[in-house]
């Protein structure tokens, strides 16, 4: 006779657990992104990262895979925001705008934030890319991720560029769009014209 089919086991889940893993995975990038910055590359190691980490090298390997791994995730962690949940809740209030203009200029903002933030890791990733093939090539996948990004965000808002095309159209001689960069000849303007007072 023969033995009965025992059934397969549970994989088993513990939030807890995959949360630590998760506040552990943010604690190693966010030290090599410092250690990156401040040393560039070629001069971070895995294992000063795992020591300002307060992990061993193994975990960041076993998690990461090494160092080209780090500098892949430390551009996962450097967005334009602190968390992704910040990241949405930015998206939200953005789909809330009436004002099709005012949205394109708030996508424009975000822009500008990712390349504040991003500069010195990208400058890291051209560094390397003298010497590591991988790192040229991983600046190539993020600017086209980054596009591919944008031009879906932008045919979303299909109705806001072609509200703004009309403006062109109608106003072909109205200032484009600089996002929160201040005009300096409108501030001139504006000090020269004179200031007219309530009568009374």
């Amino acid at each position: 006779m023969a033995g009965a089919v025992k059934p397969p086991r549970r994989a088993y889940h513990s939030p807890l657990r995959a949360d630590q893993a998760q506040q552990t995975r943010r604690r190693i990038l966010e030290s090599a992104r410092e250690l990156f910055v401040d040393r560039g590359y070629s001069g971070t190691t895995v294992a000063a990262v795992a020591d300002h980490a307060g992990v061993s090298p193994e975990t960041i390997y076993v998690s990461l895979g090494g160092k080209r791994g780090l500098l892949e995730g430390v551009m996962d962690i450097t967005g334009p925001h602190d968390s992704a949940a910040d990241d949405e809740s930015w998206w939200a209030m953005v789909d809330q705008v009436a004002d099709p203009a005012e949205r394109l200029a708030m996508m424009a903002e975000y822009s500008c934030r990712i390349l504040a933030r991003t500069r010195a890791i990208h400058a890291i990733i051209r560094g390397a890319a003298d010497k590591e093939p991988f790192a040229a090539d991983l600046g190539r996948r993020l600017l086209q991720a980054r596009l591919a990004n944008q031009i879906d965000r932008v045919r979303r808002e299909g109705q806001a560029r072609l509200h703004i095309e009309q403006i062109v159209v109608d106003h072909p001689h109205a200032e484009p769009v600089r996002g929160d960069l201040p005009d300096p000849s409108a501030d001139a303007a504006h000090s020269s014209s004179p200031t007219t007072r309530p009568s009374g």
